[in-house]
């Protein structure tokens, strides 16, 4: 069971450090935000960060769901390059886009007062041509949010990538009593996954 307990583990360091992620964007929010919430003192702020990661523990769940799931599989095709470049994209990709609508937030906050959420998506998408002419002016405003979010989504590709390193293909042994462990495992690992969305 050696394998699949190592394979864990780096389930485990992938979503750990997305939480980290969660919790610097919300420092960041706070920081390019921090007109609009003067009353808020320091030790506040430490403790709605800490509270915070209960809706962090949502959005997390909600949007890796199906990497947790795939890579909480037991099997061996788990090793195969495949396996491993479609569920590392899966990862960049889903977790790429919730950090871009915090960084979006940093800048749009100001002008809407509330947090991004899908009716944003339907401004841009949905026909409305005022908002995509703005686009180009919000780059031009806000370039340093940009390369920021560039910067934070390269640390996302080189921490997985390191992580994802640690992942050696070992032989995992089915007898019945291991089945059991690890059907058991995976069953924990996606209630627990079903349990963080429905908060």
């Amino acid at each position: 069971m050696t394998s699949y307990k190592s394979q864990l583990i780096n389930l485990l360091k992938q979503i750990s450090f997305v939480f980290v992620l969660y919790f610097v964007c919300r420092w960041l929010f706070y920081f390019f935000n921090h007109s609009q919430f003067q009353d808020i003192s320091a030790g506040e702020l430490i403790r709605l960060s800490f509270y915070g990661l209960r809706f962090d523990a949502f959005s997390i769940a909600a949007t890796n769901a199906l990497y947790i799931l795939l890579c909480a599989l037991p099997f061996r095709f788990y090793y195969s390059k495949p396996y491993q470049f479609i569920i590392s994209l899966i990862f960049i990709i889903t977790n790429g886009f919730a950090l871009a609508l915090n960084f979006i937030d940093f800048a749009y906050y100001p002008f809407i007062q509330k947090r991004t959420t899908f009716d944003v998506g339907n401004l841009i998408f949905g026909g409305q041509s005022e908002i995509t002419k703005l686009i180009p002016h919000f780059i031009a405003d806000f370039w340093y949010v940009i390369l920021l979010y560039i910067l934070m989504l390269a640390v996302l590709i080189k921490v997985h990538l390191n992580i994802k390193k640690s992942d050696k293909p070992a032989f995992i042994n089915f007898s019945f009593k291991s089945a059991g462990i690890y059907l058991i495992t995976f069953l924990l690992i996606s209630g627990s996954t079903l349990l963080a969305i429905r908060g």
